[in-house]
């Protein structure tokens, strides 16, 4: 009888699991960062996975593998820039509001990053997908969480009741995009109280946290 041991075939070596689509850290961090800093000399149009690929030290096939389209890495890059948290809650409504409309004037015109959307304002009307990228990265998670605040100042009579929270959010991030992109007016330490005082001037002092 033949020995077992000499006429078994040898195993094959199994392969290491395969990382598929998951991001090495640091890796998305590289890429993250080449494409903030090539945002800053170049135009969008003329920015490219390639690029970005070799500013970060890496293929352009991760690139792709980890991100469908170039508008969808640039908005996540510019999206991880900006201020996305809960908005304060506490006992001064007023101060609250205040604190939120700061951070959108940070968001809007003073991002970390120094790449404003307001430079790619007109990207993000003629690029669907780049559009499309950031209203879902950004855009919608940051809204969701100011109504929520804006929607607690109209339970409490702060706010009318029949006035819309979108709006306000439309015209706090109007406002300063406005001031920054075409009117370059200073925006002043004052401008987030006076976004806000704009719809709070008739509502009674003491629901405001004023005295009377």
């Amino acid at each position: 009888m033949p020995d077992q041991a000499a006429t078994s075939k040898p195993q094959p070596k199994r392969k290491p699991p395969s990382s598929g689509n998951r991001r090495n850290p640091h890796t998305h961090k590289a890429v993250i960062k080449a494409a903030l800093e090539l945002l800053k000399t170049v135009h969008y149009p003329a920015l490219t996975i390639e690029s970005i690929a070799a500013a970060a030290g890496v293929g352009k096939a991760t690139v792709y593998r980890w991100w469908p389209s170039k508008g969808a890495l640039v908005a996540e890059a510019i999206s991880s820039t900006l201020t996305v948290e809960d908005p304060p809650d506490t006992d001064d409504l007023r101060a609250d509001l205040i604190a939120a409309a700061e951070i959108s004037i940070r968001n809007y015109a003073y991002p970390s990053s120094g790449v404003l959307i307001t430079a790619l304002a007109a990207d993000l009307a003629e690029d669907p997908e780049l559009l499309q990228s950031f209203v879902s990265t950004f855009v919608q998670p940051r809204r969701a969480l100011v109504r929520k605040l804006l929607q607690r100042a109209i339970d409490e009579g702060v706010i009318a009741p029949d006035v819309d929270p979108d709006l306000i959010m439309d015209m706090w991030a109007g406002a300063v995009m406005y001031r920054r992109a075409l009117n370059h007016t200073p925006i002043g330490n004052t401008f987030a109280e006076e976004l806000v005082e704009v719809f709070l001037s008739g509502a009674p002092a003491h629901k405001l946290g004023k005295s009377p």
